[in-house]
């Protein structure tokens, strides 16, 4: 599953190594990212995460399983060459698609540019199979 966000002159690439993008616990979430047109100069660091969050009634909840931060001058990458990122998938919760509350997982990817507004980008995957809520 790839997912491909551009912006002005620049784009990432956001990329999950498992096509069909569903997961169990315990089974391990790798994928990779580069980054195309965007000079060292511009770039001011990176953030990784893999997060779930809530959509639906009441407050909505998130929470951050892996993030890993990339400073430039912390860690001198080649951006146009990909990055790996693996991480295991925990027991809970698991994406769910209720009427009233659904629960989502996210790979996002976040590109801060200096004097920019900040690219991201995210690439939606499953944890589990639980079946969608119908009526009966």
């Amino acid at each position: 599953m790839t997912i491909v966000t551009r912006g002005f002159d620049s784009g990432v690439v956001l990329r999950l190594d498992r096509e069909h993008g569903v997961y169990f616990p315990g089974d391990t979430l790798s994928g990779q990212f580069y980054l195309e047109g965007i000079s060292r100069t511009e770039l001011g660091g990176a953030e990784l995460s893999v997060l779930w969050f809530t959509e639906g009634k009441g407050t909505s909840d998130l929470g951050i399983h892996a993030v890993w931060r990339f400073q430039p001058e912390e860690c001198p990458l080649d951006w146009r060459w990909p990055q790996r990122f693996s991480t295991i998938i925990p027991r809970a919760p698991w994406s769910y698609e209720g009427f009233l509350i659904k629960i989502r997982w996210v790979v996002r990817l976040r590109i801060l540019l200096r004097g920019k507004s900040d690219l991201i980008c995210q690439v939606p995957f499953k944890v589990g199979n639980l079946p969608p809520l119908t009526l009966a």
